[in-house]
């Protein structure tokens, strides 16, 4: 098993979500930390997998899940925090 490293950024549409971090945990997003910057809401995911995108789709499916408002625009494996 793999720990893969990604980064999906969403719309921003999804600042206006309630409590989002609560509601991507429940969906299953608890190996990911959501963070804000420049108006930019992304989610750095280490996850653990045996196939890349397979661990992408599950990421992705469930952060779609949790309302109509929350869009994946752009899939990354940069970090973006920088020091």
């Amino acid at each position: 098993m793999n720990t893969y490293n990604f980064t999906l950024i969403l719309s921003e549409s999804s600042q206006q979500i309630d409590n989002l971090e609560d509601l991507l945990f429940e969906a299953g997003c608890d190996d990911a930390t959501l963070s804000f910057s420049n108006g930019i809401t992304y989610l750095e995911f280490d996850r653990d997998g045996d196939q890349f995108f397979k661990v992408l789709n599950s990421a992705i499916k469930q952060v779609e899940s949790i309302n109509d408002i929350s869009v994946i625009k752009h899939i990354t494996h940069e970090n973006l925090v920088t020091k």
